[in-house]
């Protein structure tokens, strides 16, 4: 594991206590709480889900090119960030009305359990970004028969 500079990990605890007001007020105020550093700023929306084997994260990114998405996962952390771009037509007119948010986005997601890293799997089809990570061994645990006498 590599360390990290003290700068790098106050902006990934600054970006969670965003996440965790975002979450908290951010249907209240229909939107993001705290932008980022002045940008507009969205956070997209996710579910989390385990199986016995997996956890399951699936983030809503729709008009994303995946190449505009960046993953990471550290210390049972997904990372999530990317940008959603305004399209070219908007940029000469004069928009009249929209509720499209564009701009930075930037999730961190504290996972349940253990997962094994390495192995995580991405797939991204009509909008939805799934993130499979299968549970570290001593999250499963092991199953053994116990005889009885």
């Amino acid at each position: 594991m590599e360390a990290q500079l003290p700068v790098t990990r106050i902006t990934e605890d600054i970006a969670r206590v965003g996440d965790g007001f975002n979450r908290i007020f951010g249907s209240l105020l229909e939107g993001s709480f705290l932008p980022a550093y002045g940008e507009k700023f969205w956070h997209p929306v996710i579910d989390i889900h385990q199986s016995d084997k997996d956890v399951i994260v699936m983030v809503e990114l729709p008009g994303i090119s995946v190449k505009e998405c960046n993953l990471s996962i550290e210390e049972n952390r997904l990372t999530i960030s990317g940008e959603r771009k305004t399209k070219e037509e908007f940029k000469e007119s004069n928009v009249w009305y929209s509720e499209r948010i564009y701009g930075s986005f930037h999730r961190i997601i504290d996972l349940p359990v253990g997962v094994i890293t390495d192995k995580a799997e991405a797939k991204y089809e009509n909008g939805i970004l799934s993130v499979t990570m299968p549970k570290s061994e001593k999250v499963r645990g092991k199953k053994i028969k116990i005889e009885v006498k």
